[in-house]
């Protein structure tokens, strides 16, 4: 009968499993981790590690298999017995072995016994529900400033929000340019009827080339006017560059939106805000406390958290 069961179950219970003759496995509680180059989270977990030296039956395997199948202890020792003479004949002609869940074993070229945990399997009760995911990598593109030179000739699209912005700023210089231009109207009808009293006066000309010469100068005049109030109003466009938050300060991850948003509620009636920021890649939903720009504001919030609050938060780069 195989028991791999028995101590896949003993080990989300208990930090220490011994297997009688064979050796014990040795959990301890690690943090989330993050791998930066592969772009993957790792929850919470139990790393195990096995020492051959444990071979001494402290019981616990022995009695929590007996409870289980409703069989004597002397008859639960003997199942262990045949297991682990099943898995030494395994090594020396295989090389290898596997209890499920827990970890491979492999013998390398001097016959040392070598033990490799099974990372996927999660024995930490507290990290229910959790499992590792892979990010999306986040492409930045650079952004480049332009100067708009010359307003006429300016063909981008202003949002909603930028025309209002805009047109509080060109209102009052639209006015103040309207007045000037009128001013100068007023002096260009002036200075016609000077200039057709000048000519008229000093050269002997007849009445169409007086006026011809007149309409001439108040044109100039108009064309100068305009080209200044084309250099007056003209704006200079500088895009706003918003920070980038990467550093998430995690409340859990949820399969079910319901229970999602009864995390949200509950981080709510406790005086904590917090929100959905996405899914990952398996599809569980994301709930967030809040977001920083850099880690270091994200680890004071995160202490801020857990010890005011008693919560297990973590913090994901993403």
């Amino acid at each position: 009968m195989v028991i791999d069961k028995y101590i896949d179950d003993l080990l989300y219970r208990y930090d220490c499993v011994v297997i009688p003759k064979f050796g014990g496995f040795v959990a301890s509680k690690t943090s989330a981790r993050t791998l930066h180059l592969e772009h993957k989270f790792l929850p919470p977990t139990k790393e195990i590690v096995f020492n051959k030296l444990l071979v001494k039956n402290d019981g616990l395997l022995a009695n929590y298999i007996s409870g289980s199948l409703k069989i004597s202890y002397a008859e639960a020792l003997k199942i262990i017995d045949n297991c682990v003479a099943e898995w030494k004949e395994q090594l020396n002609h295989n090389g290898n072995a596997t209890i499920s869940n827990v970890g491979d074993f492999s013998l390398d070229d001097n016959g040392i016994m070598a033990f490799e945990s099974n990372t996927e399997a999660n024995h930490l009760t507290d990290s229910f529900g959790m499992v590792p995911f892979t990010a999306l990598e986040v492409k930045r593109e650079s952004i480049i400033v332009k100067e708009i030179k010359n307003a006429h000739n300016d063909k981008s699209i202003f949002n909603y929000r930028k025309v209002l912005r805009y047109a509080a700023i060109l209102v009052p210089v639209i006015g103040i340019i309207t007045s000037v231009t009128i001013n100068n109207i007023v002096g260009n009808k002036s200075s016609a009827y000077d200039a057709s009293l000048s000519i008229s006066g000093s050269n002997n000309l007849n009445t169409k080339e007086v006026v011809k010469k007149v309409e001439e100068k108040v044109v100039e005049e108009k064309t100068i006017s305009i080209k200044h109030v084309a250099e007056v109003v003209e704006p200079k466009i500088i895009p706003v560059v918003k920070p980038d938050f990467h550093y998430h300060v995690i409340a859990g991850l949820f399969s079910q939106e319901n229970n999602a948003k009864r995390c949200i509620k509950n981080n709510s009636n406790e005086g904590l805000e917090s929100s959905v920021i996405g899914k990952t890649s398996k599809g569980l939903y994301i709930v967030s406390y809040k977001s920083f720009g850099n880690v270091m504001d994200a680890k004071q919030f995160l202490n801020k958290v857990n010890y005011r609050y008693g919560k297990k938060s973590w913090i994901l780069e993403k």
